[in-house]
């Protein structure tokens, strides 16, 4: 997977995108956070352009991806969006992770996504959806991906073109692969909570991923905080940034 990094400052924090999304989502809080800190923005591979992975379990892929990442430079503080959320869930079970610290989960997918089963069902059409998307003509293409996007941002007006260069640039068989993967996920937090902390963000009004299946991972970790984005959808740190740098930093600067 790439890495980029932004800052020399003594704590380091790494970020996860979500599905369809990529590490651009972040640059503007890895420029402040990178003021003071060392800041590593992911690039799943799939997304952004990335080489897509040849294997047929694309969330363990990237479990093993980021526990080698997270052992080889130890991070103050890890934070997973959506997929990246998914990602950082099974990363901290991982038995070959050796160390533990600080983690926010913002609108991490847990559990599956149940209203979404009929659709990602027939996920080869949906691979054939997302190829016409990154092919057709960008005119074409631009306002069915921004309707569809309504799903996961709020608010029209808060759907740019990074969101549609996003997902022109996805590997179509990835993409409708690992949405699949993460409707159908029956994966569950079973580990002991060893974690410095844990801090989930949610969102009033995600589309995605409910408050009942936050309240089944905030009741499975047993010891962590929520923190409630008033008025937003799935993207906080999009649709709220002030809010999520905010936190963020409190996180961080927490003992």
């Amino acid at each position: 997977m790439k890495v980029t990094q932004f800052g020399e400052g003594k704590k380091s924090i790494l970020i996860i995108h979500g599905w369809m999304h990529s590490s651009k989502w972040y640059n503007r809080i890895a420029g402040e956070l990178g003021q003071d800190n060392r800041v590593f923005l992911v690039d799943l591979p799939g997304f952004s352009g990335e080489k897509a992975p040849g294997c047929d379990n694309i969330l363990d892929y990237y479990t093993q991806e980021t526990v080698e990442l997270m052992n080889s430079h130890k991070f103050d503080l890890i934070i997973g969006h959506s997929t990246g959320g998914a990602v950082l869930i099974r990363a901290m079970h991982d038995p070959a992770l050796k160390y533990s610290n600080k983690v926010i989960l913002a609108n991490p997918a847990y559990a599956g996504i149940g209203y979404l089963k009929p659709i990602v069902y027939f996920w080869r059409f949906c691979r054939f959806i997302f190829f016409l998307a990154s092919k057709a003509p960008l005119f074409i293409a631009k306002p069915i991906i921004k309707i569809v996007a309504l799903v996961s941002i709020r608010r029209w007006k808060m759907i740019d073109d990074l969101l549609v260069d996003d997902c022109r640039s996805s590997d179509p068989h990835v993409a409708a692969k690992l949405a699949k993967e993460l409707v159908f996920d029956k994966f569950r937090w079973t580990t002991d909570n060893e974690f410095k902390s844990i801090t989930i963000f949610r969102s009033e009004y995600d589309r995605l991923i409910s408050n009942k299946n936050i309240d089944l991972l905030a009741e499975d970790i047993g010891e962590c905080e929520i923190v409630e984005f008033k008025n937003i959808g799935h993207t906080s740190v999009t649709e709220d940034y002030p809010m999520f740098l905010k936190n963020t930093k409190a996180v961080l600067e927490t003992d």
